[in-house]
């Protein structure tokens, strides 16, 4: 339980940094490649709900 919950924590860190722009997209996990042109609020939702879904995951 504990290492699955180190996983989770580590996904979210890593999902976090890939919005922030501090890791490039799909160093640690296989991220959709991000159109920094697009910064729309349609890509914040989509960001989003995938920070949700990791957080679900156990």
């Amino acid at each position: 339980l504990e290492q699955l919950c180190k996983q989770k924590e580590d996904r979210i860190q890593t999902t976090c940094a890939e919005i922030g722009g501090t890791l490039r997209v799909g160093e640690k996990v296989g991220m959709p490649v991000v159109d920094e042109n697009d910064l729309s609020l349609r890509k914040l939702d989509e960001f989003q709900y995938h920070l949700q879904e990791l957080q679900k995951e156990k």
